[in-house]
């Protein structure tokens, strides 16, 4: 609240255990969210692998928060187009799938058409050139599934937010955008002190990429 924030947007992987979250965490969790909807923000959320109780994308753990007002979960790929800011923002969800596709990350040719708008891809993948498993790529006989998103799907998003990797990075893509994977919010594991974890706050209607992480009790 003290951050202004309007929106919270979600990358998946609410719940570590797919189909077996104590139901006390469960109400916790709706509590929670249900309290950012009463103040007026609105959360924008995809699953991700952890939540889905079958991989098909059709039962998920977020299915939970369906009833809570000023939520919105996106269980397919999803475009929104968002002009209650100071810019017309495009955002394009892309929940987890085993298999990705490139035109999974297609925006429809009518709502691609707005110039003037921010492109924001939100999405729960791998991504090309950042894992958490090193020398593991997308060809690697050892990668278990086809969840990568390959670099060249990227452009033409000014902002790409991706869930699935603990460890956070940020870099600007040679064909221009940023990529955030914001990770894992708390240190999960021994190999991740040091690291700046928590949530992103990140203010898009700036020309510059104005961003801050705001840490978590742990």
């Amino acid at each position: 609240i003290e951050e202004e924030i309007g929106k919270i947007i979600f990358c998946g992987d609410l719940f570590d255990r797919n189909n077996s979250t104590p139901v006390a965490t469960a109400v916790a969790v709706q509590e929670r969210i249900a309290g950012w909807s009463d103040k007026g923000i609105s959360t924008m959320m995809i699953p991700g692998n952890h939540d889905h109780a079958i991989k098909s994308g059709m039962v998920h753990g977020l299915n939970l928060l369906e009833p809570i007002p000023n939520v919105h979960i996106y269980s397919y790929p999803t475009t929104v187009i968002d002009s209650g800011s100071e810019k017309t923002i495009l955002f394009h969800f892309v929940p987890f799938r085993e298999n990705l596709t490139e035109d999974m990350f297609q925006i429809k040719e009518g709502d691609a058409k707005n110039k003037d708008c921010i492109k924001v891809l939100i999405a729960h993948a791998n991504v090309e050139g950042s894992s958490d498993v090193p020398g593991i790529m997308p060809d690697s006989p050892d990668a278990p599934f086809r969840d990568w998103i390959r670099t060249p799907w990227m452009k033409g998003f000014d902002f790409s937010f991706v869930g699935h990797i603990h460890k956070p990075s940020l870099y600007k893509k040679k064909s221009g955008g940023y990529v955030l994977i914001p990770g894992c919010p708390w240190h999960e594991r021994a190999d991740a002190a040091g690291q700046i974890r928590g949530f992103w706050v990140v203010d898009l209607d700036k020309p510059a990429f104005d961003r801050k992480v705001l840490p978590v009790d742990e």
